[in-house]
């Protein structure tokens, strides 16, 4: 049986990793952390916007103003999203190029593909 003190240093060594491996994830992420706009789609949905955060968080806005929350993570060449939207979840992958000024989104129905670019709002 761990002493009290055993528990509160394994306790501090995990605080720590979890901690060192944020600022690591944050740190990779800095570029895409922000808002981004549709800048383009030819399929001609009305524009819609995402917002990135640090710590994995994504947020869906819709010219109406719905917001719908999601996560993130960030892949070599790849962000992957996830949102939950009334009871449903919907799983998104977004390519980037080397620049990383440009997401990609792939339409599963028509194939075309959509673009956002990062914007300050």
């Amino acid at each position: 049986m761990f002493s009290f003190a055993r528990k509160l240093l394994l306790a501090g060594l995990v605080l720590a990793a979890a901690v060192f491996s944020a600022q690591a994830v944050s740190a990779d992420n800095e570029w895409l952390v922000g808002t981004w706009e549709l800048t383009r789609d030819p399929d001609g949905h009305a524009k819609d916007w995402m917002e990135f955060k640090a710590d994995g968080q994504t947020t869906s806005i819709s010219a109406a103003g719905r917001r719908v929350p999601g996560v993130y993570t960030l892949g070599d060449g790849t962000v992957d999203l996830i949102y939950a939207f009334k009871g449903k979840t919907i799983p998104i992958r977004l390519t980037y190029g080397e620049d990383r000024k440009t997401l990609f989104a792939r339409s599963p129905v028509t194939g075309s593909i959509s673009e956002y670019r990062k914007v300050q709002r």
